[in-house]
């Protein structure tokens, strides 16, 4: 036989080479996900779910296959293949509605797979980017619950960073400046209610007044006249400060409080802003008006979060809930139900429906 040259005896060697690492990576996919074609039917799981070090009881009940992640696609016994197919059709604007038009779509399906975990494949359409929390058969359901916090000892960079609104914050300080706390409140009931609605749950911790020196004789200061009723919608500081228990801090308060806000509807919104305490609100009350129809509304259809996060009366959950469903459903011309849909859960300010509209964009 006669002797190879060397070139051609490397050419040789490296063409073993490939064909033999080609084969072996053949032969591992073909063993471990059967991506090329269905082969060797002693590999098939005897039953409906894969097997998994994951063991039974983390298993979920229900596959979402709407908007599930491919690790509990693949709980359920599917291939990678099958399940990168799913999330294919799925990420390109597909909804799966039932197991015949999966069963139609997905190319090379272990149809006896399929039907065998039928019953568990929930075809429920995708609301919200995050999935609901599952439910395991047998495992023991731990209820979360929100940490306490004591009035007393509230820490303002602790109730900040869970996502407090600077006046709420202000109703709590001035609470705690005017009074004696006593008792605890989880942070979620902190931080998801507004002003008004806080101050209202601090009044049921009041436990007694902080002492406050009486002004002698000699500084007291003579009453003054009676002043005409004032409308908060378009008074200016001047005419705040004439009223009794509003200095000129008070009135800049009240003036950059209805700038946020877009109007006043109510004068009981003053209730809880800081720094107006409890007995000076009692004594300028009488002399308030509101004129509710030069109001500002916020058009959920039309406006943008920045513009809805920026009202103290639209906690974030609630802006990140209606931006997701604009975003999913672009055409959609939002309701009143819908806005109701996603504040499920959240506490609302009595006020908050009076600053949201539905009028129909172009």
């Amino acid at each position: 036989m006669p002797r190879l040259p060397r070139l051609n005896r490397r050419l040789w060697d490296g063409y073993t080479a490939f064909a033999l690492i080609t084969f072996v990576v053949f032969l591992y996919f073909q063993l471990r996900n059967r991506v090329i074609f269905p082969c060797f039917p002693w590999f098939e799981p005897s039953s409906p779910y894969a097997d998994s070090i994951v063991p039974l009881w983390r298993r979920p009940d229900s596959l979402f296959v709407n908007y599930d992640s491919p690790h509990h696609i693949r709980l359920f016994g599917f291939t990678h293949s099958e399940a990168a197919w799913i999330i294919f059709f799925r990420d390109r604007g597909w909804t799966y509605e039932n197991v015949q038009q999966l069963d139609s779509m997905i190319p090379q399906i272990d149809h006896d797979h399929l039907a065998l975990v039928a019953s568990c494949i929930s075809f429920r359409p995708r609301q919200y980017r995050v999935r609901p929390r599952p439910t395991y058969p047998d495992a023991p359901s731990f209820a979360p619950r929100s940490p306490r916090i004591p009035l007393f000892l509230a820490d303002s960079l602790q109730l900040t960073l869970a996502g407090l609104s600077p006046t709420a914050w202000d109703t709590l300080a001035t609470y705690q400046r005017n009074f004696i706390l006593a008792g605890s409140l989880p942070i979620d009931s902190l931080v998801n209610c507004s002003p008004a609605e806080l101050a209202l749950r601090l009044k049921a911790h009041v436990r007694a007044t902080r002492h406050v020196a009486a002004p002698s004789l000699r500084d007291s200061v003579p009453q003054s006249p009676t002043p005409d009723p004032v409308n908060l919608n378009s008074a200016t500081p001047e005419q705040l400060s004439s009223l009794p228990g509003i200095g000129e801090k008070t009135a800049q308060r009240i003036i950059e409080f209805r700038r946020s806000l877009g109007g006043f509807v109510s004068p009981d919104q003053l209730e809880g802003l800081w720094p107006i305490t409890p007995d000076n609100f009692q004594r300028m009350r009488p002399y308030l008006t509101v004129d509710s129809q030069s109001v500002a509304k916020i058009n959920v259809n039309s406006s943008n979060d920045t513009k809805m996060r920026r009202h103290p009366y639209f906690p974030p959950l609630l802006v990140s809930r209606i931006w997701q469903l604009k975003m999913q459903n672009p055409r959609k011309r939002l309701t009143r139900e819908d806005v109701e849909h996603c504040a499920e859960g959240i506490e609302l300010s009595p006020f908050f429906w009076h600053y949201v509209t539905y009028e129909k964009t172009r």
